[in-house]
C-alpha cells in the first residue's frame, strides 16, 4: 500500500546564542523506480556500477499527516501542530555514472503547492549489507524552491530563500528485478533552512527522523 507522511520539524540548536533550523520531510512509501540505460530505454539494474538513469515516480490521492514539532538539544519534543497532504505527484530522474549520481531533478506536487530541487553530484548507490539488493541512495540537494508561501496547509514562507534551500534525497531498499523496476520502494525527501553545519549532520543521519521500514 502505498503511504506518505509528511513531517515538518523546527530543530532549535544547542548553545549560548540559539539558531533555529526548520526543516520538512516527506517520507514517500510504495514509489516506483525503473532503471534505463545511458540511452533512456528501460534496462536491467547495474548495481554500483550503474551507468544511465533510475526514474523515480509515485502519485496517488491518499491521507496523509503533517507533524510540526520542536527539538530542544534534548529536552522533550513539543508538538506544534499537524496537518494533511491528501494528493501528491512525485517524478525524479536521477543520473549516474558507473553508479555516481551527475545530476538530476525533483518535483513534488499536492494539489496547485509545487516543490522543486536538484540533485547535487557525487553521491554513490550503496548495496545492501550482504552485497546486492536493497540498494541505496543518499544524496544533497540544493535550489529547493516551493511555489507558494503554503505546502499542504504549513506555512514554508521562511523556506522562500535566494538561490532556493539545500535537503537531502534519500532511497531506500531499492529491490530491482530482472527488468530494473522495483514498484514498492521507500523514499525521503527533506528541505531545511539550517545553520552552519546541519547539512553535514543530517547527511550522517543525525537530526532526521527515523523512517519506516517497509512492511
Amino acid at each position: 500500500m502505498r503511504r506518505t507522511i509528511v513531517t515538518a520539524t523546527l530543530l532549535m540548536a544547542s548553545g549560548a546564542a540559539f539558531a533555529a533550523d526548520q526543516e520538512i520531510q516527506f517520507d514517500f512509501q510504495g514509489i516506483d523506480i525503473q532503471a534505463q540505460n545511458a540511452s533512456g530505454v528501460n534496462s536491467a539494474f547495474g548495481g554500483q556500477l550503474h551507468t544511465g538513469f533510475l526514474n523515480v515516480t509515485g502519485g496517488g490521492m491518499l491521507g496523509a499527516t503533517l507533524d510540526v514539532t520542536e527539538d530542544r538539544s534534548g529536552l522533550p519534543t513539543a508538538e506544534l501542530g499537524l496537518g494533511e497532504m491528501n494528493d501528491f505527484m512525485f517524478t525524479l530522474s536521477i543520473e549516474l555514472l558507473e553508479g555516481i549520481v551527475t545530476g538530476g531533478d525533483l518535483t513534488l506536487t499536492s494539489g496547485s503547492d509545487i516543490y522543486t530541487a536538484s540533485l547535487i553530484p557525487g553521491a554513490a548507490i550503496r548495496e545492501g549489507l550482504r552485497g546486492g539488493a536493497p540498494f541505496s541512495l543518499s544524496a544533497a540537494t540544493d535550489q529547493g524552491v516551493f511555489s507558494n508561501d503554503t505546502f499542504a496547509g504549513l506555512d514554508v514562507s521562511s523556506f522562500d530563500l535566494a538561490g532556493g534551500v539545500d535537503g537531502l534525497f534519500r532511497a531506500f531498499e531499492y529491490r530491482p528485478n530482472a527488468s530494473g523496476f522495483d514498484g514498492q520502494a521507500d523514499l525521503e525527501v527533506i528541505a531545511f533552512v539550517p545553520s552552519p553545519g546541519t547539512l553535514s549532520l543530517l547527511a550522517a543521519g543525525g537530526l532526521i527522523v527515523a523512517r519506516r521500514r517497509r512492511a
